[in-house]
């Protein structure tokens, strides 16, 4: 009776590990993680070097947290960063973003601002690119 048991609990727990599927410790969210809801848009940095950034990494506006890295990958020469934001944050179309840190040995974020020498245009919106000239 004790080997059925036994067996019928190694059965189901095989089952059941093998149909999850597990992308590493970086497709786990962080709890507190921002924009991780429906009212969410994407926005795609280009860095060329993204330095320690990985997903859940936090995207702030004004020292504000608004949304997170969805995805780190290398594309071409460069990497490609893609920022999941909450819809209520309206950003121009040409911003400037740059990964910045918290302090010498803190987190690494991305901060994404309106650009300063020349006037806002337009508004960033599901899918837009800020590229590498607009990028530290």
């Amino acid at each position: 009776m004790r080997a059925r048991r036994l067996a019928a609990a190694l059965a189901i727990s095989t089952v059941t590990l093998t149909g999850c599927g597990f992308d590493g410790i970086y497709s786990l969210p962080l709890p507190g993680a921002a924009a991780t809801g429906k009212n969410t848009y994407t926005v795609n940095v280009q860095f060329a070097d993204a330095l320690d950034l990985v997903p859940f990494s936090a995207v702030k506006v004004n020292d504000a947290t608004v949304g997170h890295v969805k995805k780190v990958v290398i594309q071409g020469r460069h990497a490609l960063v893609v920022c999941q934001l909450e819809n209520r944050v309206v950003l121009p179309a040409n911003s400037i973003a740059r990964v910045s840190q918290t302090s010498l040995l803190g987190e690494k974020f991305v901060e994404i601002h309106g650009p300063t020498a020349v006037a806002p245009v337009g508004r960033l919106k599901n899918g837009a690119v800020i590229d590498l000239a607009n990028t530290d």
